[in-house]
């Protein structure tokens, strides 16, 4: 009798079972249940686990063996259809549209395959994914038509595909193509193609055991910090700052202090975030209180060292704009006032991860909102202070509220105190 399959429990950090209890028939079978959290998926791809189900069954869990793996370096395209893309309009984008290739995914039809796997609810977990920096997507376009693309899931230098279409005869070779070209510049050697077919071995993929494919994601989730910089800097000189900011430095700095406060993130990821990250945004920085656009203030509550979103913030502003006055971290609240009577700013941005750090400062700054346009970030927001009439609550992403205040900097409009409107 064969063993019954592991189920799991609520709870998204519960270890999944080790790949080598994953059945051998169906191949890979490892484990049911669960929930299809960010936090639960990308334990499993840390793993070499994904999910992959249909409608009416239960989360189902596996690391089949053997595992069909691309190295970037060596997808093939025929010369033939090299020679056909010289004379060809498409176009090659990265997470321009990735809701409708999860979506042109899942209506693809599949040989020998009456359904799809890509349920309602897969979708949402993966643009959830999307939304917070950890799944991409590479579109074909032939102008505004959407012609072929991949979606997937990075983690550290490792890239797990998970579905690809053709709107169009070719168009899945070409997202294919693009994707490892550039995640070879990168020096991301390896994509994850889950199980064989043959479409996917003619264009180059490899059969690798799976102990061999485990060892593999473990060294490339792993934290290295030299090819961390060397990403980050080909994001510097590749990207624009809203992608770079939007796509890839706030969705990393979320996974890395949701990981911190569970205890699993490292000493390194976190000095690589305090200090080269901080570091690059703050050479990206430079210059920044010239102009002629509004004036903004922007300081960390008291006693509050961590600053990074208050940076990307100032960033996105001066993208759109805006002279900084940057206080920076640990900024007494009588060098705040002071810069405001010297100054006269359009706002005062007032930044705190932790809240105790706004409650021995609270009455000052109800003072200072009673002559002063206040704006109050992260956990600020949800200070007593935010009850005062006026204050501005930055309760979004960076990007979002830089371009929230901007219009309502450009509307001239009183700026309302509501959050996300």
């Amino acid at each position: 009798m064969a063993a019954p399959i592991p189920w799991l429990d609520e709870d998204a950090d519960a270890p999944f079972p080790t790949a080598s209890t994953a059945m051998r028939d169906p191949d890979g079978l490892l484990a049911a249940g669960g929930d299809l959290s960010h936090r639960r998926l990308l334990n499993a791809y840390r793993r070499g686990i994904f999910p992959w189900f249909s409608e009416g069954q239960p989360i189902l869990w596996w690391s089949p063996d053997p595992r069909i793996v691309f190295r970037t370096s060596a997808v093939r395209l025929s010369r033939r259809f090299r020679r056909q893309l010289r004379e060809s309009p498409w176009r090659v984008r990265a997470d321009t549209a990735f809701d409708a290739v999860v979506m042109a995914c899942a209506s693809a039809p599949r040989r020998g395959q009456s359904g799809t796997w890509i349920t309602t609810e897969m979708r949402e977990a993966y643009c959830r994914l999307h939304r917070l920096g950890h799944a991409h997507s590479v579109e074909v376009f032939d102008g505004d038509t959407l012609v072929g693309g991949i979606y997937g899931v990075a983690v550290g230098r490792m890239f797990f595909g998970e579905s690809m279409f053709s709107g169009c005869p070719g168009g899945s070779k070409v997202a294919l193509s693009g994707l490892a070209h550039r995640l070879a510049e990168w020096k991301w050697p390896l994509i994850d193609a889950q199980v064989e077919n043959a479409h996917l071995v003619r264009m180059g993929a490899e059969s690798w055991p799976r102990d061999a494919f485990l060892e593999a994601v473990a060294d490339l989730t792993a934290f290295d910090e030299p090819r961390a910089q060397s990403v980050l800097d080909s994001l510097l000189a590749t990207s624009t700052l809203d992608t770079l900011l939007g796509s890839v430095v706030l969705p990393y700095l979320a996974d890395l202090g949701d990981r911190w406060a569970r205890g699993v993130a490292t000493v390194a990821e976190e000095h690589f975030a305090s200090s080269v990250v901080r570091g690059r945004l703050l050479g990206l920085a430079r210059g920044w209180g010239r102009g002629l656009g509004p004036r903004i203030v922007l300081a960390c509550a008291p006693g509050e060292q961590h600053d990074l979103g208050l940076i990307a913030f100032g960033l996105a502003l001066r993208g759109r704009g805006w002279r900084i006055v940057y206080l920076g971290p640990d900024a007494p609240l009588d060098t705040v006032e002071e810069s405001c009577r010297r100054l006269q700013p359009r706002l005062v941005v007032l930044s705190a991860v932790s809240a105790r750090r706004v409650r021995p400062v609270v009455d000052q700054l109800r003072e200072l909102a009673t002559h002063q346009r206040l704006a109050l970030g992260g956990a600020a927001a949800a200070s007593s202070v935010a009850e005062s009439d006026g204050v501005l609550l930055l309760t979004d992403g960076p990007i979002a509220e830089a371009a929230r205040v901007t219009r309502l900097a450009g509307d001239g409009a009183p700026f309302d105190r509501q959050p996300g409107t």
